[in-house]
């Protein structure tokens, strides 16, 4: 049997609305504080998290010392890109 890896598959869901945390709030705890993008990555791997959060949390930036889950989520959700104009202007 042959796994095909499509784009789509490989990629975070992309929605126009902004994305909820509560998932990342359930598995960030508050161990996990003070932490950078790869600790909280690492840690969430090693939990098998969901891939769409590990997708979610590798948009941090990748220096930075979070010091909570308000903080990583108000990150993310600055990084948020607005939806692309699909028509000629």
């Amino acid at each position: 049997m042959t796994t095909t890896h499509t784009p789509e598959n490989r990629s975070a869901p992309r929605t126009s609305e902004p994305p909820d945390h509560n998932d990342l709030r359930e598995h960030l705890s508050e161990g996990y504080f003070p932490g950078t993008r790869d600790h909280f990555l690492a840690a969430l791997a090693r939990r098998h998290a969901p891939t769409a959060l590990l997708w979610e949390l590798g948009r941090l930036a990748p220096h930075r010392r979070y010091d909570s889950v308000d903080q990583v989520c108000a990150d993310l959700e600055a990084r948020t890109c607005p939806d692309f104009v699909t028509e000629p202007i």
